[in-house]
């Protein structure tokens, strides 16, 4: 997403000249995968085969700010400029190797289940006043959560035999860049990130395993 505001004010002759230029954006994705879905209901789940379920999205905001504004060159006047913008970009991936749903289900796993949550969010933007204030809010939100096998609410039984791979690691990339005579700028981050190997969810479950399973939280990168 690409977002520009400007405001260009020419007095001509004489007078003074005013240029407002205000931009308001923002950009939102979600991505969602799962290897076997069981929905609601009471299910009995088998799997023997290799799971790969990976859910990324990128969400990127540009945007560029810009208020300038010129005095008559015989009888010059004031000049008055304000730019403003505000920018929010967030991003959400939710990834399940096996999720069951509601209900009392039977899971049995003898296969590999690998999982990926992740993805790419950022926000760069350039706020330019010539003859004033200049103000920038940009903030950026990555939502990752990454599941192996789910059993869901209900009494659920869990049974696995193979490895369990679970990976968790948005990006974020931010930055403003805010030019006039006087500026104030705000870059905020926020993020969420899980992952979970092998999660039973609500009321009394039975879970057996006999596989490896590996998590990896990754730091998100800005």
């Amino acid at each position: 997403v690409t977002v520009s505001s400007v405001s260009v004010a020419n007095a001509g002759w004489f007078g003074d000249a005013f240029a407002a230029a205000i931009s308001d954006s923002s950009s939102r994705t979600a991505a969602i995968a799962s290897g076997i879905d069981g929905g609601e209901g009471n299910d009995v789940i088998l799997n023997k085969g290799a799971i790969l379920s990976s859910a990324t999205s990128t969400t990127k905001v540009t945007q560029t700010t810009v208020a300038i504004a010129k005095t008559g060159p015989l009888f010059g006047g004031d000049e008055e400029t304000v730019a403003n913008s505000s920018t929010a970009a967030t991003s959400e991936t939710t990834a399940k190797g096996i999720a069951a749903g509601a209900g009392n289900d039977k899971i049995y796993n003898t296969g590999l289940v690998a999982v990926e949550a992740g993805g790419t969010v950022g926000v760069k933007t350039l706020t330019v006043s010539s003859d004033g204030p200049a103000n920038s809010d940009a903030r950026t939100l990555a939502l990752a959560h990454a599941t192996g096998i789910d059993g869901g609410a209900g009494k659920d039984e869990i049974f696995n035999q193979d490895m369990v791979f679970v990976k968790s690691a948005p990006r974020i990339e931010s930055g403003t860049r805010i030019i006039g005579d006087e500026v104030d700028g705000t870059v905020q981050i926020g993020m969420e990130v899980q992952a979970t190997g092998i999660q039973g969810g609500e009321n009394r479950d039975r879970i057996t395993n006999k596989g490896d399973i590996l998590v990896l939280v990754g730091r998100p990168e800005s």
